[in-house]
């Protein structure tokens, strides 16, 4: 067993695009990994029309645009193939409105780790940044979201039994009035109880300063667990209380009892594979399961996904995701967004073709003794992609639309989304 585990390096930084990008239909290519060696690089164009570029009730306003998109991403061994790994990939995103050249961009979304897996001492650090200007359904309108994200996890065993572990993150988030940051400090002392099992004590510090549900500090002190089997079963625990002091009513000061929860399970042999994580504190960091810095009314912040292959092309997708979050348009407001999502895929030769649905649902709680109550909000959207692969899998055609219909808060908008371009892989 290495210093840390897989799930270890899992619980870092995310996809920066996961926030900024979260309502806007973007190219099929964002999902390509590369996980051999050395470096990868192609381009993206396609053309898209949106019918509601504003997410407008009274006046829906359509818009076509022309967007072009380059992209690298390196890397310098494949998982595991080396003690020193270095990872990368940036993409810069040009988008060119042809009737409203005001919403015209340049975006920008990148990221990049350096690891390092020893006899003893292990560790990895990442960074990620994004800057997108998107259509944003709990603002109303659209504007530009920006994200930078990043964290250290190190490892070192002090003895044949005894392993210290030091986890390090901070991250920030901006849009339109919305802007947060988290910071996350852990010192855990592990103790190898077995070959699989690990379990000792951990000291936590966490802080939030926000502008819409004001600052926050915490300080724990947790009892944490991990059990590895091999690369099948993963489980990470952790247990505690922790001592809060905040400065809006999003929860008493004083102690309560904090944990969090990772499991993942992953058969090569098997067809299906599940994750959990879930996260009960006064602050999330933005590196674990929260887009969006956490720090709303709710301390919990968890997502599922499971996807089972159950035909020789065919495979299931389905998420839930659960989070609380600053309002990025209403000072002192707070959302609690939860949404469920489904989708089958079926894949033959170099064509893939998926379809699926979800449903959010989101609840919009001021933080003020007295206050107006806020309408909710009801989200609803189904997509279509195809993609067709040729010339040796370096080129793509991609196509892709999605119809989204809102009730409630932000007005009874629908939008319809059409993609259609090439990538090239070169």
């Amino acid at each position: 067993m290495g210093v840390l585990t897989a799930q270890d390096f899992a619980e870092s930084v995310p996809t920066p695009e996961a926030a900024a990008l979260y309502s806007e239909l973007l190219p099929a290519g964002l999902d390509a990994r590369y996980d051999g060696e050395g470096l990868l690089y192609g381009v993206r164009a396609f053309t898209t029309y949106d019918s509601n570029v504003f997410l407008s009730e009274p006046d829906p306003q359509g818009a076509l645009s022309v967007n072009f998109s380059p992209w690298a991403q390196y890397s310098s061994a494949p998982p595991g193939g080396a003690e020193w790994i270095l990872n990368g990939r940036y993409s810069p995103f040009f988008r060119w409105f042809a009737t409203q050249d005001e919403l015209s961009s340049i975006d920008h979304s990148g990221e990049m780790s350096l690891s390092y897996e020893g006899p003893r001492l292990g560790f990895r650090t990442s960074a990620g940044y994004s800057r997108v200007n998107a259509a944003d359904r709990f603002a109303g309108g659209r504007f530009t979201n920006e994200r930078f994200t990043t964290e250290f996890l190190g490892g070192y065993y002090v003895s044949d039994r005894s392993i210290l572990q030091c986890q390090l993150a901070a991250g920030s988030f901006a849009a339109r009035l919305n802007e947060t940051q988290t910071y996350l400090a852990q010192l855990t002392a592990f103790w190898q109880v077995t070959p699989l099992i690990r379990l000792g004590p951990a000291l936590r510090y966490t802080a939030r300063d926000s502008n819409i549900t004001g600052d926050a500090n915490s300080l724990g002190l947790l009892v944490s667990a991990a059990y590895d089997l091999t690369d099948l079963v993963e489980v990470t625990a952790a247990l505690g209380v922790e001592q809060i002091d905040q400065s809006l009513a999003t929860g008493a000061d004083g102690g309560r009892v904090t944990g969090a929860l990772s499991a993942s399970y992953d058969a090569p042999d098997l067809p299906w594979s599940a994750r959990l994580v879930l996260d009960y504190g006064a602050v999330q960091s933005m590196g674990s399961s929260s887009r969006f810095g956490a720090g709303g009314e709710s301390p919990w912040t968890g997502r599922f996904s499971v996807r089972y292959a159950f035909a020789e092309f065919w495979a299931l997708n389905f998420s839930m995701r659960y989070e609380s979050f600053p309002s990025p348009s209403a000072t002192g407001v707070s959302i609690d967004d939860f949404t469920v999502s489904g989708s089958a895929t079926r894949s033959v030769g170099n064509n893939r073709l998926r379809g699926g649905v979800s449903v959010s649902l989101a609840e919009f709680t001021s933080l003020a003794d007295s206050a107006t109550p806020i309408d909710d909000q009801k989200t609803y959207s189904a997509f279509l992609t195809h993609r067709i692969g040729v010339f040796e899998e370096r080129f793509y055609i991609d196509s892709s639309v999605r119809y989204s219909n809102n009730r409630g808060r932000g007005g009874d908008w629908s939008r319809w989304q059409i993609t259609t371009g090439i990538n090239f892989i070169f």
